[in-house]
């Protein structure tokens, strides 16, 4: 009898510690050259689900593109480093040389997250 409330606790333990960290959180995948040399394309970065006043200037957060940025889709995410942030508006800049000069603004509520981790890719 010991044994199957041990079990069945493990199960309940295990399925509540899946769903925490399902939640808070998540797992992409960087698709285009923007954060170079930093993180490459195809490289996996882990995501810790929070709110922006969790985030600091030098950060590198994941976000919803603005409509307004032509050069993806609406509702596209990306990765960007957190160059300023007044007002409720982050400013975003890229680690890529040839596109340093691509800037956004986004307010917090298209923030999704804090890259907390990333997989190291080597060079081919």
């Amino acid at each position: 009898m010991a044994k199957f409330f041990l079990r069945t606790g493990s199960a309940i333990v295990g399925i509540v510690l899946a769903i925490v960290l399902y939640m808070n959180f998540g797992i992409f995948e960087i698709k285009t050259v923007f954060m170079y040399p930093a993180l490459k394309p195809g490289q996996h970065v882990l995501i810790h689900k929070t709110s922006a006043e969790q985030i600091s200037i030098g950060d590198l957060v994941l976000f919803e593109v603005p409509f307004y940025d032509f050069d993806t889709q609406e509702g596209m995410l990306a990765v960007r480093r957190v160059s300023g942030i007044k007002d409720g508006t982050l400013r975003l800049e890229c680690d890529a040389p040839a596109v340093a000069k691509d800037v956004l603004a986004v307010d917090e509520e298209s923030v999704r997250g804090k890259v907390i981790l990333w997989q190291k890719k080597n060079e081919s």
